[in-house]
């Protein structure tokens, strides 16, 4: 059993030998492996990162956290008694497990069976209580960024413990739909400061919560279980600025500042602003003497670390009647890792995603959108398409680990390729088609026509709404929410889309295409766009319809008809 190591391979390799003849089916029985007359199991671990005494660190208590197995059951007394066959002059000498040697490579060889000298095999489930006995305490990471790309200089760490190591339907909903902690116990405190935290005495496999807390910024709270010794979390800060007034001839001078200015650097007679500022996504904000913005952009990183397990009833975990389970708790890579992953030639992040371990993401979010088009066509007219609480929920982990993916994917490329996106060789022939378009007749009719739609009173009603349907998703903080709500109104809106086209393509004999919704094809364009234009809500083009045309004077006539 090995840490921190991707794999050794172990081969036993024996010459075939005949065990004897049996008579009854007539020849000679060859056995190709030899029997196993002694072994001995161990457990390897690297050594920890050795601590610095410039960063802060918050220890857990030892009695936070117990294992919920009984480590001595199983354990005969013929297995307690001096052993020669162990480790030699080690600590735990005396015993057939437990005995620990440090190697000249500075993995700690921990002894868990050894059949010379217990002279039996293992019991049933006494190697993993063992090893859970034996496994060393991990450190988690926890790590702060302002936008500036400092670390923050200072800020409250609060650990928790959840009620429990697995979610079911009902505490999911408390917790992690409104990321609060309203049911976990806080277990540890402490004042951490360049950015830096470092909690330590945390067992592998422990479900833990963290909770950042700063005077200027919103709490930020996550939940995970530990995957490995060494694990980190990051966080972002919010957007914060002092706006500042002074009276001039003829009105008000606005200063903005940042939060750490000095007095000395603000104009003379100005004071703190009060009033409303009204942001360029249309938002209105009251304005204290401080203006706070969500990083939406915010590039978060985790290694180490997985989800909330989710639980039911029935033990599977479903979506719309999609069986979900593999994508909910997957480990998903950080960046340092993704960019392993990534080829020399330039690859779209679906290429990497569907050939990763990652790949059953892609494949559930497939199979949830096709079958959310199916519910939304089966709504009675003017009627929203809802999901169970705890399913929508699961919606939201599956697109925030997706969106995840790609964000890590789109860091890694930068410094892999130095570049995310298409050559100028690669949107060559399609800029030389465009050009042929705008030499056709008819063509500057046709831009005009198309001004005039986007102007008309309807299109502008359909605008305003959503966009208010936009900003209203804005104030969830979670990206998976907001994709996951703007998916289930797309899935909702398609059927009534596709009538209002085809009595178009009727009236103006016009070829009508209707599609899947965006990232039904396996195409990850849905996430990246919600990665890129974070502050303006997700993209407004999941459903989506096509009219095809014949000439320039037929998309003339069908624009026509689309004002009429």
């Amino acid at each position: 059993i090995i840490l921190g190591a991707s794999e050794m391979p172990c081969r036993l390799d024996a010459n075939p030998r005949c065990l004897g003849t049996n008579w009854e089916l007539g020849h000679e029985v060859w056995h190709h492996s030899s029997r196993v007359g002694a072994f001995e199991v161990y457990l390897l671990t690297p050594p920890l990162a050795p601590k610095d005494l410039n960063e802060a660190e918050v220890s857990l208590p030892s009695a936070a956290f117990t294992s919920g197995h009984d480590i001595g059951a199983g354990v005969s007394s013929n297995e307690r008694h001096d052993s020669i066959g162990a480790l030699g002059p080690t600590l735990g000498r005396g015993k057939t497990w437990g005995a620990t040697r440090l190697l000249p490579c500075g993995y700690t060889a921990t002894l868990l069976h050894s059949k010379l000298s217990a002279n039996s095999w293992p019991g049933k489930g006494q190697l993993g209580r063992r090893l859970f006995a034996a496994m060393p305490l991990g450190s988690v990471s926890v790590h702060v960024v302002c936008p500036s790309g400092d670390p923050l200089p200072n800020f409250n760490l609060e650990v928790l413990a959840p009620a429990g190591p697995a979610l079911t339907a009902p505490q999911a909903l408390q917790s992690d739909a409104a990321n609060s902690q309203s049911d976990a116990t806080c277990i540890a405190t402490g004042s951490c400061w360049a950015g830096i935290c470092h909690v330590r005495g945390v067992p592998i496999g422990t479900a833990l919560g963290l909770r950042v807390v700063h005077p200027t910024m919103s709490s930020r709270a996550v939940r995970f279980v530990t995957s490995r010794l060494r694990a980190s979390v990051s966080f972002g800060t919010d957007i914060v600025y002092r706006l500042w007034q002074c009276e001039v001839p003829g009105g008000l001078l606005i200063y903005a500042s940042d939060e750490a200015a000095g007095s000395g650097k603000v104009p003379e007679g100005a004071r703190p602003m009060i009033g409303e500022v009204e942001t360029a996504s249309g938002e209105k904000l009251q304005v204290q003497g401080r203006v706070r913005l969500p990083w939406w952009t915010f590039c978060s990183d985790r290694e180490g670390v997985l989800g909330m397990p989710l639980t039911t009833e029935s033990g599977q975990i479903t979506v719309v009647g999609c069986e979900c389970s593999a994508s909910v708790s997957l480990e998903l890579p950080s960046s340092r890792q993704l960019k392993n992953w990534l080829p020399d030639a330039v690859a779209s992040p679906q290429d990497i995603l569907s050939h990763s371990r990652c790949k059953e993401l892609l494949k559930d979010f497939d199979e949830i959108l096709i079958a959310l088009q199916l519910r939304g066509a089966e709504q009675e007219a003017m009627q929203p398409l809802i999901l169970p609480p705890f399913e929508l929920m699961v919606l939201e982990r599956i697109v925030d680990n997706c969106c995840y993916f790609v964000e890590a994917y789109r860091n890694a490329a930068l410094e892999r390729w130095q570049r995310v996106g298409r050559d100028d060789q690669d949107v060559g022939p399609y800029m030389e088609v465009v050009q042929d378009v705008k030499q056709e007749l008819g063509y500057s009719q046709v831009c005009e026509l198309c001004t005039r739609v986007a102007q008309s009173s309807s299109v502008m009603q359909a605008r305003r709404e959503l966009d208010r349907c936009v900003r209203n998703t804005l104030t969830l903080h979670s990206r998976g929410a907001r994709l996951a709500l703007a998916y289930l109104a797309a899935a909702r809106a398609k059927p009534l889309l596709e009538e209002l086209c085809a009595r178009i393509a009727t009236a103006t004999k016009s070829r009508l295409v209707c599609g899947m919704l965006k990232g039904s094809d396996g195409s990850t364009r849905a996430f990246e766009r919600t990665i890129l234009g974070a502050e303006s809500g997700p993209p407004r083009d999941l459903a989506r319809c096509r009219l095809v045309c014949s000439s320039m004077s037929h998309v003339r006539e069908t624009l026509v008809g689309v004002l009429e």
